[in-house]
């Protein structure tokens, strides 16, 4: 972004739009966190599959007053070695304020660190997970707005259909991470539903089935009362109606919304006929032989 002279990043510039929107109500909940009785867990932590809703339960913990640890002025947290790709640290959540409400979004893997982190007094974890087939689009259709992606580019061949273009999405080799995305998120889905954190996961399906019950299981994990459920499915529901098309970059939806209108992108699921032809058809096949990716009682039904 460029102007009166001035060169700012478009990070930079998302961070003082979110100054400017969130710092008066951050302080107000700082305010009545630290003037009243504790109530609840004073970190809120979001971890789930990218793509799974995550975005989701980040407007909840915005909306029942804990501030953003990743991006509010408030919060100044530890950046963990490797935390640009995904990795996680105890001293990240020991250095947040213990009496002060923080939430704080991450995609990390199941390891012994979570263990560690868990195990902290005032750490709660909120887990999210997401059906695969539907994850792997709505990251195809993210990808295609994000023009800070690694894979923007090849993704808007006008050459090659939807299918070749969602084919090239999941199989293309990430040179960051050495690993093609079906791998990745078949993965960091394997990690989770083979630890002892399986039982509590929240799947992204059972929201969009009964948003107000599964808005419920979020906040009775955080301790907070469901009094507010019927007003946070509310405003949850009027990010659902903006807009939300291809045309529209990722930054500029950020620039006109907040930081926190990530979520609710194209990418509906049970469309697979859209985007799913033999060669994808067999490389899940394949990925469920080697790794468990769906709900337990899903495995269990089959």
């Amino acid at each position: 972004m460029a102007g009166l002279g001035v060169n700012i990043s478009m990070e930079v510039f998302h961070k003082i739009k979110y100054l400017l929107k969130h710092l008066v109500p951050d302080l107000v909940n700082d305010f009545k966190a630290l003037t009243s009785e504790p109530t609840g867990s004073t970190i809120f932590w979001i971890n789930g599959q990218a793509k799974s809703g995550t975005s989701l339960v980040e407007h909840i913990a915005d909306i029942v007053g804990y501030v953003d640890a990743l991006r509010s002025p408030l919060r100044s947290y530890y950046k963990c070695p490797g935390y640009k790709n995904g990795a996680i640290c105890t001293e990240l959540f020991k250095r947040l304020p213990e009496k002060r409400k923080s939430f704080l979004k991450t995609h990390a893997p199941y390891s012994e660190t979570v263990d560690n982190i868990v195990a902290l007094p005032n750490v709660n974890l909120v887990l999210i997970n997401r059906r695969l087939e539907d994850t792997l689009i709505s990251r195809f259709h993210h990808v295609r707005s994000d023009p800070n992606h690694w894979q923007f580019d090849s993704l808007r061949k006008d050459d090659l259909d939807k299918v070749e273009l969602f084919k090239r999405s999941i199989f293309e080799i990430n040179p960051y991470t050495g690993t093609s995305s079906i791998n990745y998120f078949s993965r960091w889905s394997h990690s989770w539903l083979t630890s002892k954190f399986a039982d509590s996961i929240l799947w992204y399906e059972d929201y969009m089935k009964n948003p107000e019950e599964w808005i419920t299981a979020v906040l009775k994990r955080i301790n907070v009362s469901s009094e507010r459920v019927k007003v946070i499915e509310s405003i949850l529901n009027e990010f659902r109606e903006r807009p939300r098309t291809l045309k529209s970059a990722l930054g500029t939806r950020r620039s006109i919304f907040g930081p926190l209108s990530g979520t609710f992108r194209l990418g509906l699921p049970n469309n697979y006929e859209d985007y799913f032809d033999e060669e994808v058809l067999e490389a899940l096949e394949v990925i469920r032989k080697q790794y468990t990716v769906d709900r337990l009682k899903d495995c269990q039904n089959d």
